[in-house]
């Protein structure tokens, strides 16, 4: 025990032991207090540890959960910061004795207190932090938030990163950690900013591949289509070293959307044609993985059929496209992020072959489902439904949902999706105009402001395609 433990009494060492950990029986309870009177050579007797539970119970130094105990409040929220200060090898063996009672009658405990995946995530965050350097605790870790978000439960990164913070976990853990918390909350900007940190370890492991793959992800959105192409191949060659083959086919599927946007800029068939090879590389590598989730399979797949459908229909097969698109909505879990995006993305190709009905039927169930949220998908979701509903002249309609757009971008500081959203609105309410509007007046001045903010964010952005987009609506000006 570190020589600062011994201005205090073994009955203080005790609580602020038990003060570590979140909940604990009776038996573990015991177990913990054993190990202060072994770090200080005496023998704890059972009467001893006996006699002090009763005098906790008595005091009201503890706090009853169901049929758990916990160090009470203020205590408690001083007790883990005290341990892992003065004694941190106690500390992490007061963890070590958690984690493993919790495998069994704890763990149940904990369950019907807090949910199965809660209290995982409780287990899991806590154990890793006390270990920074074993990266399977870390990775496990990882996997459950990640399997988290895919079941609905955002929120269990935050969780997961308020314990890595309040166990003292390392620098990089933390980082990736809150990284994701931002991602899962749409909040993209700040999140690349926390994984640009993770990279600059070049560690080769599953939080090293997800920060390069997510941070691809945000550089393809901001068409910095180089650097996105750099960071999807560092991410791939990770996956294939720590042999993470589901990560690298979401991986290989994310870059092969960046080969076929820049394709599709390029005008390059070339390009078009190897982006479908690798959403097939992606498919092959997926179909060869067990996986006893069957539901994440059927969202991988959706998510590799509708980035192949894309480049199916930008080489002029749209038969094929729209029913590769129609496939992936089938497929995909109802109410998920990925069932939204295969729904922008199929009423996206109907729009543009004038199928205006079934474009408008695909995303209402998205639209309804999202009624309310401020995030990336959700942002472009509204601009093409509000794109659709100008193409069938429901110009009132149009522009409420193009507001909401630029309203949810400017919520999640995206400032390339205002800038598409922008021109959205500007060329709706270009179509609003009437003979009577002058050259220079209110409305034709709002609709300039619109487009001089998109062209700046778009030159900014280097996006040659955007600043087109603004002056093909300028030259729509009366």
């Amino acid at each position: 025990m570190a020589a600062r433990s011994t201005e205090l009494s073994p009955a203080q060492v005790a609580v602020n032991l038990l003060g570590v950990v979140p909940y604990f029986d009776i038996a573990t309870g015991k177990e913990i207090v054993q190990l202060v009177e072994s770090e200080l050579d005496r023998d704890a007797s059972d009467q001893w540890v006996d006699d002090f539970f009763i005098d906790l119970l008595v005091s009201g130094s503890l706090e009853r959960v169901r049929n758990l105990h916990r160090v009470a409040a203020p205590v408690r929220e001083q007790a883990l910061e005290i341990a892992r200060q003065n004694y941190p090898e106690l500390a992490i063996k007061t963890v070590d004795i958690f984690v493993r009672r919790s495998e069994a009658e704890l763990g149940l405990a904990i369950a019907a207190v807090l949910g199965y995946r809660a209290r995982t995530v409780l287990i899991q965050a806590i154990d890793s932090a006390s270990h920074p350097a074993d990266q399977v605790k870390f990775d496990s870790l990882i996997e459950t938030v990640h399997r988290s978000k895919r079941l609905g439960r955002g929120t269990d990164s935050q969780s997961a990163l308020e314990l890595l913070r309040a166990y003292g976990a390392a620098d990089r853990q933390l980082a990736f950690m809150e990284g994701l918390a931002h991602w899962q909350a749409g909040e993209r900007a700040e999140a690349a900013r926390h994984f640009r940190h993770v990279l600059e370890f070049d560690t080769v492991d599953k939080a090293e591949a997800i920060a390069a793959h997510l941070l691809g992800v945000r550089q393809h959105e901001l068409r910095n289509t180089d650097d996105a192409l750099k960071l999807f191949e560092r991410a791939e060659w990770v996956g294939r070293e720590i042999s993470d083959f589901r990560g690298l086919a979401i991986t290989t599927t994310s870059h092969a959307r960046a080969v076929r946007d820049l394709g599709e800029l390029n005008r390059d068939r070339t390009l078009l044609e190897r982006s479908i090879e690798l959403f097939q590389s992606a498919r092959v590598v997926l179909s060869e993985q067990a996986s006893s989730d069957g539901l994440d399979v059927l969202n991988s797949l959706s998510r590799i059929d509708i980035g192949e459908a894309q480049a199916i229909f930008l080489l002029g097969d749209y038969e094929r496209a729209i029913a590769l698109g129609r496939l992936a909505v089938q497929r995909r879990h109802l109410r998920s992020d990925e069932e939204a995006w295969a729904r922008i993305v199929l009423a996206g190709m109907l729009r543009d072959t004038n199928e205006l009905g079934e474009a408008r039927s695909v995303l209402a169930p998205a639209l309804d489902d999202r009624d309310g949220r401020s995030d990336h998908i959700s942002a472009v979701l509204f601009n093409v439904a509000a794109s659709i509903a100008r193409r069938a002249d429901l110009d009132a309609e149009a522009l409420k949902l193009a507001r909401r757009s630029v309203e949810i971008g400017e919520q999640i500081g995206d400032s390339s999706h205002v800038a598409q959203a922008l021109v959205t609105q500007a060329l709706i309410q270009i179509d609003l105009l009437t003979w009577t509007d002058a050259i220079n007046g209110p409305e034709v001045r709002a609709i300039r402001s619109m487009l001089y903010r998109a062209r700046a964010i778009f030159y900014e952005g280097r996006n040659a395609t955007g600043l087109s987009m603004v002056e093909d609506a300028f030259g729509r000006l009366p």
